[in-house]
């Protein structure tokens, strides 16, 4: 089987949890034919260094100036909004966004998931729940039936979703929220960690707390088109 190159993008926290989690799949045989290239990360002061044994090879746009559709790129960063950026940055250079599950994933035959996406260790996903692109689910979440959640969506470690619930593009669910049964989270709307959603909430808004409450704009609206 050919090797296929595997770049990252970002070199931070997350971005090396990546790291680890394609270095898992590696040594599993899950993905035998990934060879990790490097880094690619635009925080000058990250160039030229060795993260984990991996080099930080150049800012994200220095996939331009290689042959087109070289590398397969993999998301490793968290916020929704610089999601967005990288992908943009990349899209038309990248040789595809592959989707990366942790072999520890549980999950039925129900479950679609968009490209570029990451599934971290100890999620527990059931039926008829559908992931948009580029969507992060980090460590130890939980998704039940009837889920729907939008591109670029990020769960923040241990958050737990109920059924029916939807979730709208680019929205941020914070580490050990839940969401209740039924709820909808607006676009580009950030839920607070440890929150308990027991109702709606609007597109690009901050809430917070036990239950739920609004408690400011957060600034960005969704157009539903690229940034």
């Amino acid at each position: 089987m050919p090797s296929t190159g595997i770049v990252i993008l970002g070199a931070g926290g997350f971005g090396r949890e990546v790291l680890w989690l394609v270095r898992e799949l590696s040594a599993l045989r899950a993905e035998p034919g990934w060879t990790i290239v490097g880094f690619l990360d635009d925080d000058p002061a990250k160039i030229g260094s060795i993260l984990c044994g991996i080099p930080v090879l150049g800012r994200t746009n220095s996939i331009r100036e290689g042959e087109p559709r070289v590398y397969s790129c993999i998301c490793g960063q968290g916020n929704p909004s610089v999601k967005r950026k990288l992908v943009n940055a990349t899209r038309d250079y990248a040789k595809d966004f592959p989707v990366v599950v942790h072999p520890s994933v549980k999950r039925s035959e129900f479950v679609s998931i968009g490209r570029g996406s990451i599934l971290t260790a100890n999620c527990i996903l059931t039926t008829q729940v559908s992931l948009g692109e580029f969507v992060t689910v980090n460590l130890g979440c939980t998704i039940g039936h009837d889920v729907s959640i939008g591109d670029y969506v990020t769960l923040a470690p241990g958050v737990h979703v109920s059924g029916y619930v939807r979730i709208g593009q680019s929205a941020k669910v914070g580490t050990g929220a839940v969401l209740l049964p039924g709820v909808a989270i607006g676009c580009n709307t950030v839920v607070g960690a440890g929150a308990v959603v027991t109702k709606d909430l609007p597109d690009g808004v901050v809430a917070v707390g036990v239950p739920a409450r609004v408690i400011r704009e957060c600034g960005q609206h969704a157009t539903g088109q690229n940034e």
